[in-house]
């Protein structure tokens, strides 16, 4: 059986800004959603090798990330900044996290990824290995 391939949504963004809890909720949602550990990379298109349908940029203030991971000085949380600038750049929905619920973050994500036409996965294509386009 050939289907079309589930459009994936990547996620990046400095680290401690939700990206693991917005795919979470985004593939409860029914989205095929990956994050990209983009921030520690040295490859500006790391997320790009995915070939995502949509790419999520989330950032926050200094310190807001600095409250959730205290590890994280304004040097670090800039540096990260740098090496996301490619990414940044070129992301289809940039939201600010800071002072966000979670629900809040994710209804505005698939609202925004509804306006790029990308809709949920039918319940039908659910067992689909989106990374493969194949069943599992």
């Amino acid at each position: 059986m050939e289907i079309d391939r589930v459009p994936l949504i990547v996620v990046v963004g400095i680290c401690a800004v939700g990206k693991s809890t917005v795919v979470d909720g985004l593939r409860q949602r029914g989205f095929a959603a990956l994050e990209v550990a983009q921030e520690h990379s040295q490859v500006p298109y790391l997320w790009a090798r995915n070939n995502p349908g949509a790419m999520v940029y989330l950032d926050a203030e200094n310190q807001v990330v600095g409250d959730r991971r205290s590890y994280l000085k304004p040097e670090r949380v800039e540096r990260q900044r740098e090496l996301l600038s490619y990414a940044r750049l070129r992301a289809d929905i940039h939201i600010d996290t800071t002072h966000r619920s979670v629900n809040g973050v994710l209804d505005e994500v698939e609202c925004k990824l509804g306006v790029l036409g990308i809709a949920p996965t039918p319940p039908a294509l659910a067992g689909l290995d989106w990374k493969r386009g194949e069943t599992k």
